[in-house]
């Protein structure tokens, strides 16, 4: 969800990027109760008819079901998907074996030849934006990506010509995983998806990385110093793949599918069973209690922390990591809960608008539900007939007004506290 009052908007944008990525709204849950509320779907495209929708068919592309506005605000409801590959970091102590990092990384290099094929650069490689399916349906073995709040189209649209290649650029990112010329200020583009991938992959074969944990007097000091260790470790752990990726020119179409068959060579030489089996199979999460934040720093100004809703955690998964951030102290796991708490006080502002309206005209009606992760969201309709009970209205509204204004200073708290939740690397 994003205020549409937001000084910097995203999820427009984001939606559009799901659009290029052929994802459409699904004919299935488009004549549930979001039908109610608009037949047709407003974008900046033009509206889109629910009747003549159609599934995506992108493989680990989530689909999306409705965009729109929701009370105050604009809301992303995308397929609800399983844990990310943090959670199930996080239920295999924190370390996968190299058949399940294998198996990773050739799904995860078909997922970023797709977002590539769609003139499309990621900018946002870390656990929590890759997903797997839910354990009910066949698609539990497969990784899905998303998030695409950093995304950016790499070919021009008029020109139809790739972006030219610039310097001095701010960091746009996750410290931990994006590439050393995004460190340099470099513009980004196809090859420093693959290298930031790489050093993910580096992270689940080792359980942590040598960057992690440094500290610094100011931010811009922490980042030279990351950017300085990545340089300076020797490679080890993919050690041809880190070495092919970072050759890459700016402009040069990376190889996806060598790269996949070194991985797939590897899988063969080490005698392992393509049998779809990872390192969580069989193994269970406990009881989803809440969206997962991030523990690592991400970069960016283009990420508004409004847009939190967008993130698909699976229904809302338990916190992972064990990092602590640099300003507030220890978080407890309740504390890591920033979007989900943001997504709550959207939910109580929308209910006290309502709760309002009641007072001010008990002749309103109900008119339809919308369901929000657990909670309800009423959206009422105001009757036109003239309201005698003024006395109702003047008596209870001192007491809505403080509750109103008390959720709206914990909303901006919350929002303070998403963007100053630094963790530690």
């Amino acid at each position: 969800m994003e205020p549409m009052k937001s000084k910097a908007p995203q999820l427009h944008l984001e939606y559009r990027f799901y659009k290029l990525l052929g994802t459409h709204v699904a004919r299935s849950l488009a004549r549930r109760p979001l039908r109610t509320l608009r037949p047709e779907i407003p974008t900046q495209d033009g509206p889109i008819d629910c009747d003549t929708a159609s599934p995506s068919t992108a493989e680990g592309i989530p689909e999306v079901y409705y965009f729109g506005p929701c009370g105050k605000y604009n809301a992303l409801v995308m397929e609800l998907l399983g844990p990310s590959l943090e959670d199930l970091f996080d239920l295999c102590g924190r370390r996968f074996s190299l058949k399940t990092v294998l198996m990773i990384a050739m799904q995860l290099l078909h997922r970023i030849e797709y977002v590539h094929t769609r003139h499309l650069i990621y900018r946002d490689v870390k656990p929590e934006n890759f997903l797997i399916g839910r354990t009910t349906t066949k698609r539990e073995k497969i990784i899905h990506i998303i998030d695409f709040g950093l995304a950016k189209e790499y070919i021009d649209l008029e020109t139809n010509k790739h972006i030219p290649y610039r310097e001095h650029k701010s960091l746009t990112g996750t410290a931990r995983y994006m590439s050393i010329n995004t460190h340099l200020g470099k513009e980004q583009s196809r090859r420093d998806d693959l290298e930031a991938l790489g050093h993910m992959f580096m992270y689940f074969l080792r359980g942590s990385l040598p960057w992690q944990g440094l500290k610094a007097d100011t931010l811009k000091e922490r980042y030279q110093k990351i950017g300085d260790t990545k340089r300076a470790t020797p490679i080890e752990e993919m050690a041809t793949y880190l070495r092919y990726v970072r050759r890459l020119d700016f402009f040069e179409t990376p190889d996806y599918e060598q790269l996949r068959r070194m991985f797939r060579d590897l899988f063969e030489r080490r005698g392992y069973l393509d049998d779809g089996e990872f390192d969580w199979t069989g193994k269970t999460m406990s009881t989803p209690v809440g969206s997962i934040q991030t523990g690592h720093e991400i970069v960016g100004a283009v990420k508004d922390s409004g847009t939190g809703g967008t993130g698909n955690t699976g229904g809302n998964w338990p916190p992972s990591g064990k990092a602590t951030p640099l300003t507030t102290g220890h978080l407890t796991p309740a504390d890591r809960h920033g979007s989900v708490q943001t997504i709550r006080v959207f939910q109580m502002l929308l209910f006290l608008q309502t709760q309002k309206e009641e007072v001010r005209d008990p002749c309103v009606q109900v008119t339809s539900e919308f369901n929000v992760t657990d909670d309800v969201i009423r959206t009422q309709a105001r009757s036109q007939t003239p309201n005698p009970h003024t006395h109702i209205y003047k008596t209870n509204t001192r007491a809505y007004v403080i509750r109103f204004l008390i959720c709206y200073i914990y909303v901006h708290i919350y929002f303070i506290m998403d963007m100053l939740h630094i963790y530690e690397l």
